[in-house]
């Protein structure tokens, strides 16, 4: 019986290591992906914070655009109005130098 339970308990010390052994294995494959997936996730971040950069810059240009629009509009439409305000005091020069 004392070998039988000797043979048994060997068998068990061998399945033990086998599973320690396997599970090791797994676990190395695991942190190497767990690695590889933070240097990708430290990579992604270098590139979306570059992208926010380009965003910030492109939004800021927009924005003085905008303001450069506006502006033109404003003097637009003021030289338009002194154009009107010239022409109208030269058709009323010309009505006067007629009249005259």
């Amino acid at each position: 019986m004392a070998v039988i339970e000797r043979a048994i308990e060997t068998q068990g010390d061998t399945f033990c290591d086998l599973v320690k052994d396997m599970l090791a294995e797994a676990l190395g494959t695991v942190r190497e992906a767990m690695q590889d997936n933070g240097v990708l996730l430290r990579s992604m971040r270098a590139d979306l914070d570059a992208h926010r950069k380009a965003v910030e810059k492109v939004t800021a240009k927009m924005d003085t655009l905008k303001g450069d629009i506006r502006q033109v509009k404003k003097d637009t439409i003021a030289l338009t109005v002194w154009r009107h305000s010239k022409t109208n005091l030269m058709i009323g020069k010309n009505d006067q130098d007629t009249a005259t």
